[in-house]
């Protein structure tokens, strides 16, 4: 799990040369899985920056600190700018997953999955409108307040938004949770042949349910580096099975 600068980037590493090789071994499916996994661990390579951003500028705040002061923590310039390019590192994930679909997946269902491709592009460049908005605040900070250990959980505030009031409202307001993932997981259910895509989407189904069931704080990013790890393993598993099967 990404609870330093060292698990941030081993975790990216690992995982971006798992999505290379799959890329360049595994055709459609490894081109597929392996854009989908690059899109993925950008989360990580940004966590690792705000880690050692925070060591660099001697922050420790903490989540629980930052309950007691009714405020925010202390985040520096180059946190939140991070923090800004994580939410639309996030919404590029879904968008990702859903042109990848319209792609490569199944030919029948192109149009459909043209749209849902398109509704994602607006959510995106939603995305960027809003982490670009000089009237919210952006922070990352881990729950212990221990920098080097803990959880990240990314935060953002309009002006009139108290810090406890912005805990799991991080990718948007309402529904724009439940919007994000299942443009990650949707899109598996059309990928040939369909037992790969429904191997990943119970992989995605039970990341999803199990960080809503344990994270409920906001500090689902503490799960970025495992989930993205597993994903990049069984991608690259599925693609030397394709082989031998061919």
């Amino acid at each position: 799990m990404c609870q330093s600068a060292q698990t941030s980037l081993v975790a990216f590493v690992v995982a971006t040369l798992i999505a290379l090789l799959v890329i360049t071994r595994g055709k459609k499916n490894g081109i597929w899985n392996g854009c989908f996994i690059l899109a993925f661990i950008s989360i990580q390579l940004l966590e690792f920056f705000i880690w050692w951003n925070r060591r660099k500028e001697g922050l420790t705040d903490s989540a629980e600190e930052a309950l007691k002061e009714g405020d925010g923590p202390r985040n520096g310039p180059s946190g939140e700018a991070l923090t800004r390019l994580i939410l639309i590192a996030l919404w590029l994930q879904p968008l990702v997953q859903t042109f990848m679909a319209y792609k490569y997946g199944q030919p029948r269902f192109k149009s459909q999955l043209l749209v849902l491709t398109m509704a994602y592009f607006v959510m995106f460049i939603w995305s960027i409108v809003r982490a670009t908005d000089s009237k919210r605040s952006f922070s990352t900070h881990p729950v212990t307040g221990q920098c080097g250990e803990g959880h990240l959980v990314w935060t953002t505030r309009g002006q009139n938004e108290t810090y406890e009031e912005s805990l799991g409202t991080f990718v948007g307001p309402g529904p724009a949770s439940l919007i994000y993932g299942f443009g990650l997981i949707f899109g598996l259910l059309f990928m040939r042949p369909t037992k790969f895509g429904i191997m990943l989407l119970v992989l995605g189904g039970i990341m999803l349910t199990y960080n809503a069931k344990n994270y409920r704080t906001g500090e689902s990013s503490s799960m970025w580096c495992l989930w993205a790890i597993f994903y990049a393993f069984l991608a690259l598993i599925m693609v030397y099975s394709r082989e031998k099967q061919a």
